[in-house]
C-alpha cells in the first residue's frame, strides 16, 4: 500500500486499542479466565503473572513434599484410610516397605530443592519478558502510523508507556572516478512514550556516518489525540512531502541511495519546526497540515533547496510557510496522494550585503503506488516555482564572480518512475523471504528556467538518472541491496556519474 492509506485507524480509547493490538498479536478479545480487562494495562498483567508465579510455587511446594503440610497432602494413603484389600495387602508387605516408599525415599531433599529452583528461574524470565514486551512491543505489524515510519509506530498500537525502536544502515560505493568509500551511513533510534491514550510522545535521534559527523534529532512530535479524524501536533515535525520524506527507513525504498529528485527538489530529509492537525476523513482518505519555519532561501543554489534546510536548531523564524498533503486508496494496492509547500524563504537576510527578497516559494508533488501480487510500482512528479530568484543570484554573483552556473532558477522539476516484482515465492510459495530485482528511472532538471537572461542555465543540472539493482529481505526486517547507477546529461548523452552501490539495513 502506499504512504497514505496504509495508515492505521486510531481508536478513540485506550481499551478499543488494546483490543485492537491484541487482535493482531493473535492474543483475541479475551484473555485468561474471561478477563480481557486483566491484559488491557501493564498493571495488571505484572499482577497476573506474579498471582501465578505464587500460586506455581505453592504447588510445587506441596507436590515436592515441603513444610506447608505436605506430609498430610501425600498421594499415598495410611493405614487408617486404606480400604480392607489394601491393608492386608499393606500388613503383607510391612516389613519390606511398598515400592512407592522406596522411589520416595530416592528422592532425596536437593534434588527437590533444584527441581523448585529450576521453576523458579523460569516463571522469572517469563516476567521478565513480559515486563520487556510492555516497554518494547513485538514486531506484530510494520505498518506506519500518521507520517512516521513503520518501526516509529509502535507507540501508537500500545496502551501507554514506553516504546523503542529504530534502523540502520551501511553502504559501499565504487566510483570509477572517485575513491570507494564504504560508509556507516546511519544508525537511527526511536524513542516514544505514550502518557495517556491521548498525549503521546514520539521522537528520532539519528547518528551519521559512524557518529563522526552528524548527531541529529530527526524529529519531535508531541502528539494530541482527539479522534480519527482531528489530531494535533507540535514539534520538529517532516514534511508531509513525497514517499521518501516521511518513511525512510532502508527496508521501504528500493537501492542503496534514495531517488535523487526526493534529495533536491524536495531535499529529504526535510524537517522543521511547527505545529498542525492531521487525521483519517473516512477509509480510504487521510490528511496532514502543518505552519513551519520557512527554509533559509540566501542558502538556495543551482542544485536547489537542500541547503536552506534548518533542521529545528536555532531556526530563524520571519517566514512562516504552509505544508498540505492528501492521500488517497483508489483500489485494492493502488494510493494516490499529492501535497504542496508554500511561503516566502528569504527570512530577511541578505547575502554579500544584497537583500536576496522572499524568495517566495512554491513546491509540489503528485504520487503514485500500485502494491499487489509481488509487484511494487512507484511514480512521482515534483515541480518548484521561485519568485525573483535573481535577488538572490547577485549576492551568489558577487562571491563567485567568474562561475556563471551556480544560480537558483525559477523552475525546477523532476520526477520518477520505478518498478520492482518479487520472485522468490514463484519458487518458495511460503516463504517470509523477498528476493526483488527493481529498476528506476529519474529525470531531474534544477535550471529548468532561469529568470531572464542575466544568468544562464547549465546543462549538467539537466539529467536522466538509471539504477538497476536486487533487493533481498532474508526477514521482513533485514534488506541488502545491490544496484547500478548512471547519470547522463540531456544534451550530448554526456556521462555525469556510474557508480556500483552495495547496501545492508536493518529495521526493528
Amino acid at each position: 500500500m502506499g504512504v497514505g492509506p496504509r495508515v492505521v485507524v486510531m481508536k478513540s480509547s485506550q481499551g478499543e486499542m488494546g483490543v485492537g493490538f491484541r487482535e493482531s498479536m493473535g492474543w483475541g478479545d479475551v484473555g485468561l479466565f474471561g478477563g480481557a480487562w486483566i491484559s488491557q494495562r501493564p498493571g495488571s498483567r505484572y499482577a497476573l503473572v506474579a498471582l501465578f508465579a505464587l500460586f506455581a510455587l505453592f504447588a510445587l511446594l506441596v507436590m515436592a513434599g515441603g513444610p506447608a503440610g505436605a506430609a498430610d497432602l501425600d498421594s499415598t494413603p495410611t493405614a487408617d484410610e486404606a480400604t480392607p484389600d489394601e491393608a492386608t495387602a499393606d500388613e503383607s508387605t510391612a516389613g519390606d516397605g511398598t515400592a512407592d516408599d522406596r522411589k520416595a525415599d530416592d528422592r532425596t531433599a536437593d534434588e527437590r530443592i533444584a527441581a523448585l529452583e529450576e521453576q523458579v528461574k523460569i516463571l522469572a524470565a517469563e516476567l521478565s519478558a513480559e515486563r520487556v514486551a510492555v516497554a518494547v512491543p513485538e514486531d506484530s505489524e510494520f505498518d506506519p502510523v500518521w507520517g512516521v515510519g513503520p518501526s516509529a509506530s509502535k507507540v501508537y498500537r500500545q496502551d501507554g508507556g514506553l516504546s523503542i525502536g529504530g534502523y540502520g544502515e551501511v553502504r559501499f560505493q565504487h566510483d570509477p572516478k572517485k575513491d570507494d568509500i564504504f560508509d556507516a551511513l546511519r544508525a537511527v533510534l526511536y524513542v516514544g512514550y505514550k502518557f495517556s491514550d491521548k498525549w503521546l510522545l514520539n521522537s528520532e535521534f539519528e547518528f551519521e556516518h559512524g557518529g563522526q559527523s552528524n548527531v541529529y534529532v530527526e524529529f519531535l512530535n508531541l502528539d494530541y489525540l482527539h479522534s480519527e479524524a482531528l489530531n494535533f501536533r507540535v514539534g520538529l515535525i517532516l514534511l508531509p512531502m513525497g514517499f521518501v520524506n516521511q518513511l525512510h527507513e532502508p527496508t521501504f525504498y528500493y537501492g542503496a541511495s534514495r531517488p535523487e529528485v526526493e534529495l533536491t527538489i524536495i531535499p529529504t530529509t526535510w524537517r522543521e519546526n511547527g505545529a498542525g492537525f492531521f487525521g483519517r476523513l473516512n477509509s480510504r482518505i487521510t490528511y496532514q497540515v502543518y505552519a513551519v519555519t520557512s527554509l533559509q532561501g540566501k542558502k538556495f543554489n543551482a542544485s536547489g533547496f537542500r541547503g536552506g534546510r534548518q533542521k529545528g536548531f536555532k531556526s530563524l523564524a520571519n517566514d512562516w510557510s504552509f505544508v498540505f498533503r492528501t492521500d488517497f486508496e483508489a483500489a485494492r494496492g493502488l494510493d494516490l496522494g499529492a501535497s504542496v509547500y508554500y511561503g516566502n524563504q528569504g527570512q530577511g537576510q541578505e547575502l554579500e550585503n544584497i537583500k536576496v527578497g522572499s524568495l517566495t516559494t512554491t513546491i509540489y508533488e503528485i504520487h503514485a503506488e500500485y502494491k499487489l501480487h509481488g509487484i511494487t510500482a512507484r511514480a512521482l512528479f515534483s515541480q518548484a516555482f521561485v519568485d525573483n530568484p535573481n535577488a538572490l543570484n547577485a549576492g551568489i554573483e558577487k562571491i563567485t564572480p567568474m562561475v556563471s552556473t551556480g544560480y537558483l532558477a525559477e523552475t525546477l522539476l523532476g520526477g520518477y518512475v520505478e518498478v520492482a516484482y518479487d520472485v522468490l515465492p514463484l519458487l518458495l510459495p511460503e516463504t517470509r523471504m523477498s528476493l526483488e530485482p527493481f529498476f528506476r528511472y529519474e529525470r531531474l532538471d534544477t535550471q529548468a528556467s532561469m529568470q531572464g537572461d542575466t544568468y544562464a542555465r547549465s546543462l549538467e543540472f539537466d539529467q536522466h538518472i538509471y539504477t538497476t539493482g536486487l533487493q533481498y529481505k532474508p526477514i521482513p526486517q533485514v534488506v541488502f541491496k545491490l544496484d547500478y547507477r548512471r547519470a547522463v546529461q540531456e544534451s550530448g548523452g554526456a556521462l555525469l556519474s556510474e557508480q556500483v552501490q552495495f547496501g545492508a539495513g536493518y529495521v526493528f
